[in-house]
């Protein structure tokens, strides 16, 4: 049976998460419950989420890329979290798993921040193969910085979320004052 990973996936870039957190209203309440229930795993256990590479997950990574695709569960699709797979370019597997080393990052962590670097910056990471002759992708020094920039972006991101969930607690959430936002985290 395929390893579930799903446990590696975080669901959207936290400086939206962020953003939203700082104009929320009442009005917004149900909105951003939704969104803090989404990333609560995240939310509680932090920095931690993002994980150290390990064998299994760089195995994990090489066989995505083999195939083309990145299983996330195996779980039946009707099952929370079921069926998930991101498509991955085999080319770019050398220069995943050397973002991976650099960084510090489980492999298939990395895959995923490829994805969502190239998804919110618009940089094209695989060129035509034509360009390239088909063969692996070497990213550029600076888009590397570029994407080390955006992994401590999102991890500090993550911090100013729980910052900002901790300070709305404390001002809001003591005796009587019945501020939605930590519970949100927690419930």
């Amino acid at each position: 049976m395929a390893a579930d990973l799903r446990q590696l996936y975080w669901p959207g870039p936290f400086r939206g998460v962020y953003q939203q957190l700082q104009a929320a209203n009442a009005a917004s309440e149900p909105r951003l419950r939704e969104l803090l229930a989404g990333r609560q795993d995240w939310l509680l256990l932090g920095l931690a989420k993002f994980q150290a590479p390990s064998d299994a997950s760089r195995r994990a990574a090489q066989d995505a890329f083999k195939a083309g695709k990145l299983v996330l569960s195996a779980a039946p699709a009707g099952e929370k979290g079921g069926g998930q797979r991101v498509t991955v370019e085999p080319r770019l597997e050398q220069a995943a798993l050397e973002l991976s080393a650099i960084l510090d990052l489980d492999a298939v962590q990395t895959i995923l921040l490829l994805r969502r670097f190239s998804a919110d910056t618009g940089t094209q990471l695989a060129p035509a193969a034509a360009a390239n002759g088909g063969g692996p992708i070497t990213l550029d020094a600076a888009v590397v910085l570029e994407i080390i920039d955006y992994y401590y972006s999102e991890r500090l991101y993550l911090l100013k979320c729980l910052q900002y969930l901790t300070i709305s607690g404390a001002v809001l959430g003591g005796e009587g004052g019945g501020s939605w936002l930590p519970r949100a985290v927690c419930h």
